[in-house]
C-alpha cells in the first residue's frame, strides 16, 4: 500500500520520518526518560505523570497550515475514507520530481519566509506538547493520533496547550489509551498541510521517530505516497470508534 512520508527541514539538512515528530513533553518524556529505561514501557507512564502533575510547558512559535481543525469532521471524514475502496501503490503517483530525482517542497524549507498565500497559522505560545504523526499509535497501548492515515497526504498534529490543569492532564492521558483524548475539550486535534516548530528556550528535547534531534526550528511537510510497505488489508487497523 502507497504509505505517505514527512520531509523534516532544519538549518539546512533534510531528513525523513514515517513515525511521529515530537516536541515538548512528549519528547522529554520520550528522551529524557533514559536513566529510567530499566523500568521498562513504564518508565514513559511515570515521566509523563511526573510532567503533568509539574505542569511543564515549553515556548514556541507554533506555525501550520489547517486542513481541517474540527475534531466532529475528521471523524466523519475517517469513517468515510475506510468506507472506499483500498488504493494500492501501483495505482497511484507519488509527489516525487522524476526528472530531478528530488523531493518537491510545496511550502517552502523552515529557512524560508512564511508565505501568508499558503494558509499559514501563526500562534506564540506555551504548550505542553506539540505532535505530528503519520501513525496513529505513538507505542503500544497508545493511540495519540487515532485518525492518522497512511495516504492522506496530511499530517495528524496533536497539541496540549498550557494551563490544561493536572485533572484535566491525567485524564486526557488515560485517554490516549484508546484515543478518546482527542475529544476532550482542553485538545486540540488537527490535519494539516505542513508545520513548522521555532522553540524559544535554549534548550529541551526534540523527537522525530524517537531519535534525538537538535534543539532548533524546524519544518515538516507530508509527501504522498513517497513509500510503499506490504500490507494485507491496504490500510491501518481501525484505530478511530465509529
Amino acid at each position: 500500500m502507497p504509505v505517505d512520508l514527512c520531509s523534516v527541514t532544519q538549518g539546512d539538512s533534510r531528513f525523513f520520518s514515517f513515525v511521529l515528530q515530537s516536541f515538548g513533553l512528549i519528547a522529554d518524556v520520550d528522551l529524557g526518560s533514559e536513566h529510567l529505561r530499566w523500568m521498562g514501557e513504564a518508565r514513559f507512564t511515570v515521566s509523563a505523570v511526573g510532567k503533568l502533575l509539574s505542569q511543564a510547558t515549553y515556548p514556541c512559535e507554533l506555525a501550520y497550515i489547517p486542513e481541517e481543525t474540527s475534531i466532529e469532521k475528521i471523524r466523519g471524514q475517517y469513517n468515510e475514507r475506510r468506507s472506499q475502496p483500498v488504493v494500492w501503490a501501483d495505482q497511484t503517483h507519488d509527489e516525487m520530481d522524476t526528472e530531478h530525482t528530488t523531493i518537491v517542497d510545496r511550502f517552502g524549507r523552515v529557512t524560508d519566509p512564511i508565505k501568508e498565500s499558503d494558509g499559514w497559522v501563526v500562534e506564540k505560545d506555551h504548550y505542553i506538547t506539540v505532535v505530528g504523526a503519520k501513525l496513529p499509535w505513538i507505542s503500544k497501548g497508545s493511540v495519540s493520533h487515532p485518525a492518522a492515515q497512511p495516504n492522506d497526504g496530511l499530517i495528524d498534529l496533536l497539541v496540549f496547550p498550557k494551563n490544561i490543569g493536572r485533572g484535566a492532564g491525567l485524564q486526557v492521558m488515560i485517554g490516549v489509551e484508546t484515543g478518546e483524548h482527542v475529544y476532550h475539550s482542553k485538545v486540540r486535534y488537527m490535519k494539516v498541510k505542513a508545520f513548522r516548530i521555532s522553540p524559544q528556550a535554549q534548550s529541551g528535547y526534540i523527537s522525530m521517530d524517537g531519535e534525538h534531534t537538535p534543539y532548533a526550528p524546524y519544518q515538516v511537510e507530508a509527501h504522498r505516497g513517497l513509500i510503499s510497505v506490504l500490507s494485507i488489508d491496504g490500510r491501518y487497523a481501525r484505530s478511530m470508534k465509529e
